[in-house]
């Protein structure tokens, strides 16, 4: 039957409820219970499905409206606001820990939306994997899904309609309508591993494990004093926590028969199931090394943060836009997460220092989008001055602009000042440059913007400086904050000229 289901119809009271149906598959002949039970308690598989699944509860799913000026994003959108509170019973992290541990234990994982009177999702809950089955027919890849559920000690099964349910699974290369786990690959190393822990354990317990010594006693030694001197030597060594063989010989000896983990290899064998379980879950190697420094640790987290937890990431919201947003809400709707990939800052700035000489400025924030100014930020304070599409480099060049001079335009008794600043500015960049190298500040500087008198004095004053202030004093006595307002009326002057 068909039913809009609730929160009560997911998880029934009774414990024992829980079905892990067709997935139900034993370790090894000796496992008393199914896969994914055994599997959750090897250490190394919890801790590598715990870590991918507390990274990606920090997933922020972003909801845009396309218009005539491209997608931006609506906060208050109806599914936004469902994402951020699912339910009265869960929160949104929860629910993403809950899809990654279904995903990898059974390799798909089920989302419900509860819909209100109108048809609208209100609500959104995870289904257990192994109560949901997808089923298509002749005409549909998928019809519906069976939801199956024990309830007052009898089998339940619900008919839910696709377009309330966002199915998400692992590519499974047999039959593409269900998906293939992880566990599929780890199952034979946590089995290996499990079996050398309990033969570990065993070795070790009580009345099982071989004794640690023998002790001779002489032969001539009577069983009174044989038994005296057995009882003395347990009590006295050890208290009777070691277990040693006693024998009769001709003088009295001891021989230690004690063997190690490592004798037995135990530790070799585990380390290789353990490297074989990170590889099924995709964790990279030196995510949990206790050898690994700062820089190998973060690299680590990098990559499962961008192998494993993005792309999982990028095609559940695929899935979540294909079967939930578009039919629901329409093609000019789009869900997507907020990038977590850790940046390469340093990468940036040498790809924005190479473009910047052959890309013009619309096109630079096109690409790095600036944040909103009023129009006094732009150059000459008009938004439709046309030097704003100059090219980064002819701005550091001081070349002038296109345009027409006006009536506006500086002087030319203007223009030979600004253009005597530009060069003292320059002057003083070489000789602060020299200073620092180590080397006295006296260097040659031919320009014809100074004069003769001019350049004579800053030569001689150059000469004497000695420290980086000395040398700022030389081009400007007063203070540097004129010098700077002076070689940006410079640059102005000559753009206008």
């Amino acid at each position: 039957m068909k039913a809009a289901l609730v929160g009560s119809d997911f998880y029934p009271p009774a414990r024992n409820s829980f079905a892990w149906g067709d997935q139900a598959q034993s370790f090894g002949r000796h496992a008393r219970q199914d896969a994914p039970t055994a599997a959750m308690q090897s250490a190394w598989f919890y801790a590598d499905v715990n870590a991918i699944a507390s990274e990606s509860s920090s997933l922020q799913l972003l909801v845009e409206e396309r218009s005539e000026g491209g997608w931006q994003e609506v906060p208050d959108h109806e599914f936004a606001k469902l994402w951020a509170a699912p339910n009265a019973n869960m929160g949104r992290g929860f629910i993403i820990q809950f899809w990654v541990w279904q995903l990898y234990l059974f390799g798909k994982a089920f989302l419900y939306f509860a819909p209100d009177a109108s048809g609208t999702p209100r609500e959104m809950w995870p289904l257990p994997s192994a109560r949901v089955k997808p089923v298509g027919s002749s005409d549909k890849f998928i019809d519906h899904y069976e939801y199956v559920v024990t309830k007052d000690n009898r089998r339940v099964t619900y008919e839910i309609p696709p377009e309330l349910i966002c199915y998400s699974r692992f590519v499974n290369p047999f039959d593409p309508r269900d998906g293939m786990a992880p566990l599929v690959a780890a199952g034979r190393p946590i089995e290996t591993d499990s079996e050398m822990t309990r033969s570990n354990l065993e070795f070790f317990g009580q009345g099982n494990a071989q004794p640690s010594g023998i002790c001779r006693i002489s032969g001539t030694t009577g069983d009174a004093d044989f038994l005296r001197l057995r009882d003395d030597i347990q009590s006295n060594f050890g208290r009777g926590q070691h277990k040693t063989l006693f024998v009769r010989g001709d003088d009295i000896d001891y021989k230690i028969l004690q063997w190690s983990p490592a004798d037995m290899m135990f530790t070799d064998l585990r380390a290789v199931s353990e490297r074989e379980i990170h590889r099924a879950c995709g964790v990279p190697d030196g995510y949990w090394s206790d050898k690994a420094n700062r820089a190998n640790s973060e690299h680590a987290d990098q990559v499962l943060i961008n192998s494993v937890i993005w792309p999982i990431a990028s095609n559940f919201a695929e899935d979540i836009q294909a079967q939930i947003i578009t039919p629901h809400y329409g093609e000019n709707t789009r869900g997507r997460f907020r990038d977590i990939r850790r940046r390469n800052v340093d990468l940036e700035i040498r790809e924005l220092a190479a473009k910047k000489d052959f890309y013009t400025v619309e096109e630079l924030r096109t690409q790095y989008p600036p944040p909103k100014v009023s129009e006094a930020a732009w150059l000459g304070g008009d938004a439709a001055d046309p030097r704003n599409g100059m090219l980064l480099v002819e701005l550091a060049k001081l070349q002038p602009s296109p345009t027409e001079p006006d009536a506006l335009a500086p002087s030319s008794e203007s223009r030979s000042e600004a253009a005597s600043g530009g060069a003292k500015a320059l002057w003083m960049k070489k000789a602060l440059h020299r200073l620092k190298a180590g080397k006295s500040a006296a260097c040659q500087f031919e320009s014809d913007e100074i004069d003769d008198g001019e350049h004579a004095r800053i030569s001689d004053a150059l000469a004497a400086c000695k420290t980086a202030d000395e040398v700022r004093a030389v081009f400007d006595p007063a203070t540097l904050d004129t010098l700077v307002a002076e070689v940006r009326s410079a640059r102005l002057a000559l753009e206008a000229a």
